[in-house]
């Protein structure tokens, strides 16, 4: 399976996605951490997205950030996206804009280290945005 979601103590699920990432599977994780047990208030994610090599469409991303939406109301937690390749972080960069619409706070980096740094300051009650 491209995208699989582990829970990574103390509060972050890390979803690990490669290859051709579709809807579906996007669809199905969103839910997945929905209805996991340790889904609480200052829980994060952080999507490894480094070795995506397809992406859904644009109508499919803004449904995404939709479904997303309740799942980071009861966290109040960030999304950090990092990917490597630069096509594949314009897309989570649009994908941000659509979760920001949405109240979500996401963010696309380059670096797996300033992704973890962003979450932990969120979690500090930092500026995540």
């Amino acid at each position: 399976m491209p995208i699989a979601a582990v829970f990574e103590e103390p509060r972050t699920f890390v979803v690990t996605c490669t290859g051709d990432v579709s809807y579906e599977e996007a669809s199905a994780v969103i839910a997945e951490m929905a209805a996991h047990p340790r889904l609480a208030k200052g829980v994060n994610m952080l999507a490894d997205c480094r070795e995506v090599t397809g992406a859904p469409s644009t109508v499919e991303l803004r449904r995404l950030a939709g479904e997303l939406r309740p799942l980071l109301t009861r966290t109040g937690g960030g999304v950090a996206i990092v990917t490597s390749e630069l096509w594949v972080y314009g897309i989570a960069r649009m994908f941000a804009v659509f979760a920001e619409l949405a109240n979500a706070r996401v963010q696309a980096f380059r670096d797996m280290y300033e992704a973890r740094s962003w979450l932990a300051a969120a979690d500090r009650g930092g500026n995540a945005g």
